[in-house]
């Protein structure tokens, strides 16, 4: 999960009782909430419920995207993207076929979304449509990070134990350029 806190602010995430992820808390440094920013998505976003939050990632324009969970007699996987300067409202989502999503990171104008499937999904922020489902290990992506806004580099689960290099910037194949095994 990235945390990225727009000083002299400090984003928490709230968590009930019964361990579902239900809203993002803005709190400056004394700890006083400044916002609540609810996680129950509208009917009109999704119809269905409940709906679980995974992992979020905090843009620089206020917007929060966030990886969730909704039951419908079936797990379905959407990023909801809510807007901070309305109160949390989502805005846009968008569907991945993946069992989870475990971490975002952002690079340039993508976001890569590490799946519970051992995908990598690429998203490009401006049209919010996945270019790229990168076959990336054979359990859970448990780790993203940006190298030097030149790689992206993904880690896995257990029972795989691999990391991978990814160029992004390699257009030749539809799965990126895989780098290191």
């Amino acid at each position: 999960m990235v945390l990225q806190p727009f000083y002299p602010f400090v984003y928490i995430l709230f968590i009930y009782i019964s361990g579902v992820w239900r809203g993002i808390w803005r709190v400056n440094k004394t700890g006083e909430v400044i916002d609540k920013f609810s996680f129950d998505v509208p009917k009109p976003a999704v119809s269905v419920s409940p709906v679980e939050m995974e992992c979020f990632y905090i843009m620089e324009n206020g917007q929060i995207w966030a990886g969730c969970r909704i039951w419908a007699g079936c797990r379905m996987v959407n990023i909801a993207i809510m807007d901070t300067k309305n109160g949390g409202k989502v805005i846009d989502t968008i569907k991945l076929e993946s069992r989870g999503i475990s971490i975002m990171v952002k690079m340039k104008n993508r976001m890569w979304v590490g799946t519970k499937s051992g995908t990598v999904c690429v998203v490009d922020i401006d049209t919010r449509k996945v270019t790229k489902n990168l076959k990336a290990h054979y359990d859970a992506v448990r780790a993203l990070c940006c190298a030097d806004d030149r790689y992206i580099i993904s880690g896995a689960g257990s029972s795989d134990g691999k990391i991978a290099i990814w160029s992004p910037t390699d257009l030749r194949t539809d799965s990126g350029r895989y780098l290191l095994d």
